[in-house]
């Protein structure tokens, strides 16, 4: 495990490991008898062998855990990432989970099968690739997908081509930011608490990055020295 994150060569696909990484704790959840528990108790013995192996992978992979996962989970990879002193990192890591959401636009007309939100951001000043996040009211509003897509102009021309193919009117509207964050938010929240709910069966590996979006304008924290401030 260690061996392959050490081969990534880019901040986004740090991420995605990291995301997969917690997705496959969320998948578990219901193993455990503590709600707010799982990612600590089914991740801590993971990620104290990461550390022991140590070397590039292993920091980098726990200080990309540290940056997605804002649990004591997350905590723990950071106390852990801090006692690996003696290795480097690669030269792009400062921009692991480092994104700013720029724009949003939210979509619930009576014809779609349920509520859509789309979230743009930028990278180190580059816009990069968009966040889709799917509701469904027939499930009580629970987040059923969420997509990393097209950086946000391409994806509202081919959501607006769909449109127009299928002569259907435009769903998309422009939102702020914080309304569609605070909506994909609590659609996930509620998605966390539905063990039944039927999810796409990728929404486990996006979920942290999904996060780490909407958390970027509801509850954003400042990185410092590669470690999260509140870590």
């Amino acid at each position: 495990m260690c061996r392959n994150v050490a081969s990534f060569t880019d901040p986004f696909t740090l991420e995605c490991w990291a995301s997969t990484f917690l997705g496959k704790l969320w998948r578990m959840r219901d193993s455990v008898d503590y709600d707010d528990g799982w990612p600590l108790i089914l991740g801590e013995p993971i990620v104290e062998t990461m550390a022991h192996v140590g070397g590039r992978g292993a920091k980098a992979a726990l200080m990309a855990l540290s940056r997605l996962d804002r649990t004591i989970l997350g905590v723990v990879c950071a106390d852990l990432a801090r006692e690996l002193t003696d290795v480097a990192l690669p030269h792009w890591f400062d921009q692991v989970a480092a994104i700013e959401v720029t724009r949003a636009a939210w979509a619930s007309k009576p014809k779609l099968p349920g509520e859509m939100v789309l979230i743009g951001a930028n990278r180190a000043g580059r816009e990069t690739l968009s966040l889709l996040v799917a509701i469904d009211p027939a499930q009580d509003g629970v987040a059923t997908h969420l997509l990393t897509t097209r950086p946000f102009d391409d994806a509202l021309e081919r959501f607006a081509q769909q449109a127009a193919e299928q002569a259907r009117p435009f769903p998309f509207k422009a939102a702020e930011p914080a309304f569609v964050c605070r909506r994909a938010e609590a659609a996930m929240r509620r998605t966390d608490a539905s063990p039944l709910a039927e999810v796409h069966e990728l929404y486990g590996d996006v979920r942290a990055v999904a996060l780490n979006y909407i958390h970027q304008v509801i509850q954003p924290r400042v990185i410092r020295n590669g470690l999260s401030a509140d870590s």
